[in-house]
């Protein structure tokens, strides 16, 4: 005669639990690969922005101000390799010398144009 005991009960196959990826929302999963593929192909809304940035501070503001910059980046910066080309964006160079005025506690003379609340 056959008991039932617990111990032998048949099992009810693998347990199905859902996995890690169905639990994230579907518009979080939709957004990221969005993101993943605005990445990965270079495309972005400001794509004209991104290629002003691109451009030399020469090309942008002109040899006379670009080589200000520079100067003034150079005077500053305390940094081993700084960025203080004119042939890098001039965005670069102005906040490696905001950078280097926060530094200094906007105490050179310099550092007054490019006080945050100006």
């Amino acid at each position: 005669m056959d008991t039932f005991s617990p111990d032998h009960a048949p099992s009810a196959g693998p347990s199905i639990r859902p996995s890690f990826g169905s639990m994230i929302p579907v518009a979080i999963r939709a957004a990221a690969l969005l993101l993943c593929l605005l990445f990965c192909f270079g495309l972005n809304a400001g794509s004209a922005f991104s290629q002003q940035r691109d451009l030399s501070c020469r090309q942008t503001v002109g040899a006379k101000k670009a080589a200000e910059y520079v100067r003034q980046c150079l005077m500053l910066s305390p940094a081993t390799h700084p960025p203080c080309n004119a042939s890098n964006p001039c965005e670069l160079i102005v906040s490696e010398i905001r950078r280097s005025c926060q530094l200094v506690g906007f105490k050179d003379p310099i550092c007054r144009q490019y006080r945050p609340d100006r």
